[in-house]
């Protein structure tokens, strides 16, 4: 059967044009890159992005990259 619950945790962004699949688990405090196309169980505090979608970077090393700078402030 193709109807399938999609669940979003908090605090996620998804960019434009995504596609999330049927039976989709996205966690908490979650990237989503324009354009991607996600499907399966994608574990919190990642940044995901591509067709198909892969996880790229975990969002707790991108603030810990970035914190230092001014540009995010």
């Amino acid at each position: 059967m193709f109807l399938r619950e999609i669940h979003v945790g908090n605090n996620c962004f998804i960019g434009a044009n995504c596609v999330i699949l049927p039976g989709t688990n996205i966690g908490d405090n979650c990237i989503i890159g324009a354009g991607a196309v996600v499907r399966g169980r994608i574990p919190s505090n990642c940044i995901v992005i591509g067709n198909p979608a892969t996880v790229i970077s975990k969002t707790t090393e991108w603030v810990m990259k970035y914190k230092d700078t001014n540009k995010y402030k």
